[in-house]
């Protein structure tokens, strides 16, 4: 396996472990915040809400990129 292709796999997981389960990265992002406020707000799912944006986004790019790139948009 090559390392890029492994590079692209830890960062995917991470990014579905963050939409998924975004509290277990309050305590890296709480380094960043002051006066102890909430590291992150989480008003809903941040899956639905990452769904809903690629929904949203395949809908306006599909006619642009699908005679290209139509098997990543799926």
């Amino acid at each position: 396996m090559k390392i890029g292709l492994v590079i692209r796999f830890i960062a995917l997981l991470v990014l579905v472990v963050f939409s998924v389960r975004p509290e277990t990265f309050a305590g890296f992002f709480g380094l960043f915040t002051k006066n102890s406020q909430p590291a992150i707000y989480n008003q809903g799912s941040l899956l639905d809400l990452t769904l809903n944006h690629r929904q949203s986004w395949r809908r306006r790019h599909w006619r642009r990129l699908s005679w290209r790139w139509g098997w990543l948009l799926w």
